[in-house]
């Protein structure tokens, strides 16, 4: 076997033995992210760190902005300055 091989094999052996250390401890919680894209800018929230508002009742379309039907949904109104990401556009000139 050449020496790359070997290292291949014990970095393969490495990562598993990490891979299956971390299923043993539960797994990493999945990442909660909510990504806001307006004309005033980009806004990426991580929600598993953020203190989340209470929810308030709005009428919403029932599946995209384009239809006439509207439900009556929970919705929670985040902070711009909340997001964990902020790209604010610039007009053109």
């Amino acid at each position: 076997m050449t020496s790359s091989l070997k290292i291949q094999k014990l970095n393969q052996e490495a990562a598993t033995e990490l891979i299956n250390w971390v299923y043993e401890l539960g797994g990493f919680p999945a990442p909660k992210i909510y990504f806001v894209n307006d004309p005033k800018g980009n806004f990426m929230y991580w929600l598993n760190t953020l203190k989340m508002p209470t929810p308030i009742k709005k009428y919403c379309p029932d599946t995209t902005m384009w239809t006439k039907k509207r439900l009556l949904k929970d919705v929670y109104l985040l902070k711009e300055n909340e997001a964990s990401r902020i790209n604010i556009n610039t007009p053109n000139k």
